[in-house]
């Protein structure tokens, strides 16, 4: 936590394990970012933060402001039929 860094992970990630631990690090800081890349199930943390809440809630249950840049590009790993027919 030291200089820039890159975090890659599915959007399903961001519920726990180390990238949530991450989020959870970095999503006070302006200077750091979210990238989700993909679609966000209903409920999941991924999906909360591009409504662009003002606070988030922590693993740890601490509500805090969610201060991070958050930005979605639509990525899937499947072919539509376009690709395919």
């Amino acid at each position: 936590d030291h200089g820039p860094a890159i975090v890659m992970a599915s959007p399903g990630m961001l519920q726990s394990g180390m990238s949530r631990q991450l989020f959870d690090m970095w999503c006070q800081d302006p200077k750091n970012s979210c990238l989700i890349a993909g679609y966000c199930v209903e409920g999941t943390l991924a999906k909360y933060i591009l409504t662009e809440p003002e606070t988030v809630t922590l693993m740890s249950g601490l509500e805090v402001p969610l201060r991070m840049a958050v930005h979605y590009i639509s990525f899937s790993a499947h072919a539509d039929y376009t690709q395919t027919a």
